[in-house]
């Protein structure tokens, strides 16, 4: 199944995000269930210091709705925002 979702990474001091969209996705998935087969950067915008990143995430799991899927990304997003 595929989700789209979006990720927002601080910029540097020199305007560089500080994650590459690999290790954004592999910081977003460490605290869902989920597995991915493969993703897709869909489009990247700087605004106010951040880069946002949009990404198509092809989820390998079968067993949840799309809307528990959604939950289950967002919660991992906001438990890697607060780290």
């Amino acid at each position: 199944m595929k989700y789209i979702v979006k990720l927002s990474i601080k910029l540097d001091e020199y305007g560089t995000p500080i994650y590459t969209c690999d290790e954004a996705v592999n910081i977003l998935m460490q605290d869902t269930i989920y597995n991915y087969r493969s993703f897709t950067r869909i489009r990247e915008e700087k605004t106010s210091g951040y880069v946002i990143y949009e990404i198509l995430l092809d989820i390998d799991n079968q067993e949840n709705d799309t809307a528990t899927v959604y939950s289950n990304l967002r919660a991992s997003m906001l438990n890697n925002k607060n780290k």
